[in-house]
């Protein structure tokens, strides 16, 4: 999948998730499956080639440690079947939500089909939805089996809200800094690094943003007191700031080119059939 198929699923997500009202945890953890869902599709084709030698390292990290999972990534090219991918990581993340009621199958293909049919008609009850449906579950069962069912994520929230309440941080700096963490989860790199760091890197970079001094009263940096390495923090802070430096995703990168058919055709592919198969 090349980089700009990668964000604009990421953008898809985040904003699916938005319309569909899911909290930013929710949010986090369906990025983060589609996140891995990749990486680990990317290791498995690779050992299926016979590159095992170099790659059996990797598939024991899961949750990889270094650069080198980023260029697996990018490296599959499905930009149709990956948008699926994506609907599929939302509407499981739902299910796995211990507060939230999970969402419905039909909200889900119907808020992603608003969001890349921006000129389109409403989505109607008719063969072309059932369709999107039936896609929707198988690409649920493949993203579980290339998973391994694993489906625990720790996300990186608790460590902010306490960083930020031992930092003492205003209200200013603490929404700046759960939204840069927000942003962070749109990115492969948050599979690089473990949740503590990617809390304190949020925390620098909104502090940076909005130029507030944080305090100096520890014995080490205070990101250090929290084990975060500076070079970790200072990494993360520059993927941020090329990430923001970018044009946001636009409603045409969204885009589907299957239109459902006009209203009183009838579509003969089977309804168990996929579109992307």
């Amino acid at each position: 999948m090349d980089e700009a198929t990668a964000r604009a699923c990421s953008a898809l997500i985040h904003y699916a998730a938005v319309g569909l009202r899911m909290s930013e945890h929710t949010r986090a953890k369906a990025l983060v499956f589609f996140h891995r869902y990749y990486a680990q599709r990317a290791v498995d084709d690779r050992l299926a080639a016979g590159d095992a030698a170099e790659l059996l390292r990797s598939r024991a990290q899961l949750i990889p440690q270094g650069g080198q999972v980023r260029q697996l990534v990018l490296e599959r090219q499905e930009p149709q079947y990956a948008f699926v991918v994506a609907s599929a990581c939302l509407f499981l993340a739902s299910k796995c939500a211990v507060v939230e009621q999970p969402v419905k199958l039909g909200s889900v293909v119907t808020t992603v089909y608003a969001l890349r049919h921006a000129d389109d008609e409403c989505l109607r009850i008719g063969a072309f939805y059932w369709r999107r449906k039936d896609e929707l579950i198988v690409a649920e069962h493949d993203l579980l089996k290339t998973l391994r069912f694993d489906v625990s994520v720790t996300l990186a929230f608790d460590h902010l809200l306490a960083f930020l309440r031992l930092l003492s941080a205003d209200k200013q700096l603490a929404s700046a800094a759960l939204t840069v963490l927000c942003d962070c989860y749109r990115l492969p790199m948050c599979l690089l690094h473990e949740p503590h760091v990617l809390a304190c890197a949020a925390i620098a970079a909104a502090a940076a943003a909005l130029q507030v001094e944080l305090p100096t009263s520890f014995q080490v940096p205070w990101y250090e007191a929290f084990g975060a390495p500076q070079d970790k923090v200072a990494s993360i802070r520059a993927e941020m700031v090329r990430e923001c430096s970018r044009p946001p995703v636009t409603r045409a990168e969204l885009a589907d080119e299957l239109a459902q058919p006009p209203l009183g055709s009838h579509d003969a592919v089977p309804a168990n059939e996929l579109l992307y198969s």
